[in-house]
């Protein structure tokens, strides 16, 4: 794992680039409190045809990372609760359990500047995460990514192996389609050996925007091939605010949008 972690640092050392990201176009503060500690989030499935969630042996997404508003009565500073926002490819176990993997980015503020919406007071990371639970985190791991590139959408990918005495492991990977292929950044093994493909896109602070962008949505087979979601559905979308005025919108089988206007609730 610490061999990975290192091979990823030296790629994000070697690929630095400028970062210009579109606006998200949320709006901003209203009147209501802070709420830095709640969040939004939207989880978007693979289903069949009579609406179930299909179980496959790995997810991929092609995330478009927005400039997301961050929430300014949330920054981050010495360690206390600060607005984020973030976008993955997550694989669920639907057992019921909370069970997942995850890989994806996150925006977030650099510190207490909040003076404005500008990126250059904000920071990418890319990040991973096992959940074994609905309370336990068993392994969650981040980096600065400054070679987050904006005019060519970041591919996020899970891939799980089936193993002999059951269960799988899942290589969690990116590829920022800059030449370089895939990256891979973790490997998890769980006792469940197929999932719920699912995008997922979260905020927390209440002026935090949640405009989100997904396509290319493939999942895995069990013969290894890769092929596209055949139809989406709304998983979960656990709201704590007083209200939000996000919507997702299916734009075809395997992509969607999430934005403040058009679209469904879920």
């Amino acid at each position: 794992m610490e061999s990975k972690r290192w091979t990823w640092q030296r790629v994000v050392l070697v690929m630095l680039v400028a970062l210009t990201i579109a606006g998200d176009g949320s709006l901003t503060r209203s009147a209501l409190g802070a709420n830095c500690g709640d969040n939004e989030q939207l989880f978007i499935r693979a289903e069949n045809a009579s609406g179930n969630p299909m179980y496959r042996l790995g997810t991929l997404s092609r995330i478009y990372p927005f400039n997301r508003n961050l929430d300014t009565d949330c920054p981050h500073s010495g360690g206390a609760n600060g607005a984020y926002t973030l976008s993955t490819a997550h694989l669920s176990s639907g057992n019921g359990n909370c069970a997942q993997v995850e890989i994806g980015h996150q925006l977030l503020w650099k510190g207490s500047d909040v003076s404005s919406q500008d990126l250059s007071k904000k920071i990418f990371y890319v990040f991973t995460e096992q959940q074994t639970t609905c309370t336990g985190i068993s392994d969650f791991w981040h980096q600065s990514a400054a070679n987050i590139e904006t005019n060519n959408d970041d591919i996020w990918r899970v891939s799980g192996v089936e193993q002999p005495g059951g269960g799988a492991q899942w290589h969690l990977s990116v590829n920022f389609v800059l030449g370089q292929g895939y990256v891979e950044l973790a490997v998890y093994d769980t006792a469940w050996n197929s999932g719920i493909p699912n995008g997922e896109t979260e905020r927390f602070g209440e002026g935090t925007g949640l405009r989100d962008s997904q396509w290319n949505l493939q999942f895995k087979k069990t013969d290894g091939t890769w092929i596209n979601w055949p139809h989406l559905g709304c998983s979960s979308h656990p709201n704590h605010f007083t209200s939000s005025p996000w919507r997702w919108d299916d734009t075809s089988t395997s992509s969607y949008e999430v934005a403040q206007s058009g679209g469904v609730w879920c």
